[in-house]
């Protein structure tokens, strides 16, 4: 990575979905060549999905001053409350009916996926008592 931000052909460079431990040593080794450390960090987060970011990134961040740039804040639209009428189905609408979106679908219609369902239906009544979209309070969430 050094060489290229040496040539000008990047300015950073990132990891995504990388363990802390592994970004731990990548820092210590960039170091220890005097070159740059992964600038950023890009997991998954969301009001589902929170633990890698919130307990594992916290310190790695504060001591190498590590940015993240977040992906999947909606959850696959679960947080919109698209789902929450039962569009996660079989029968389903939306992505779920896409080629390569199976997964979604299964997720769904998992254990797991009722109990997201029923956590997006709540944010979905949250959201209109305070005149907003799920999606709206979903994303000032990650904000936060």
């Amino acid at each position: 990575m050094q060489h290229l931000i040496s040539q000008g052909k990047i300015l950073y460079w990132g990891t995504s979905e990388w363990p802390a431990a592994l970004i731990e040593t990548a820092c210590r080794v960039s170091e220890a060549l005097h070159a740059e450390h992964p600038a950023m960090e890009q997991p998954q987060y969301n009001l589902f999905v929170r633990k890698r970011v919130e307990e594992e990134y916290r310190t790695l961040c504060q001591n190498y001053g590590i940015g993240l740039t977040t992906w999947s804040p909606l959850s696959s639209g679960v947080l919109t409350g698209k789902y929450a009428s039962g569009a996660g189905t079989a029968s389903g609408g939306g992505r779920l009916r896409l080629p390569g979106y199976e997964w979604l679908g299964a997720r769904l219609n998992s254990e797991t996926g009722a109990r997201q369902l029923e956590a997006a239906r709540k944010l979905t009544v949250l959201a209109r008592d305070y005149g907003a979209a799920p999606s709206q309070l979903a994303i000032a969430w990650c904000l936060t």
